[in-house]
């Protein structure tokens, strides 16, 4: 079955952000009629700013922008639970971020 569904474009996404909303409800709701686990869903914008159409919140949907070898690493890689916040803390977990200090 499949466990991941990438939706790349490279326009803004949250432009219809209401919709988005409603076909991932619908989505889920006709894989669990059929006794099934929806797909995480993966909205990628290559090609523009950050576009919002899922919120931070919402499990197993995340929304990522521009194009990164390390976002492909993750999402093939990824074995965690898909949530835009996961998302980015992985993001942001290699090496090259150890000797960063949070400064308050």
């Amino acid at each position: 079955m499949v466990r991941r569904v990438f939706v790349l474009s490279d326009m803004e996404l949250n432009a219809s952000a209401w919709r988005v909303q409603d076909e991932l409800k619908t989505i889920r709701s006709k894989f669990t009629a059929e006794g099934f686990t929806a797909p995480e869903v993966v909205f990628w914008n290559v090609g523009a700013p950050a576009s919002a159409p899922v919120v931070a919140t919402e499990a197993n949907a995340a929304v990522v922008s521009g194009y990164s070898k390390n976002l492909v690493r993750l999402f093939l890689e990824w074995d965690g639970q898909l949530t835009p916040a996961a998302v980015m803390a992985d993001a942001i977990s290699g090496p090259e971020y150890d000797s960063l200090e949070v400064v308050d």
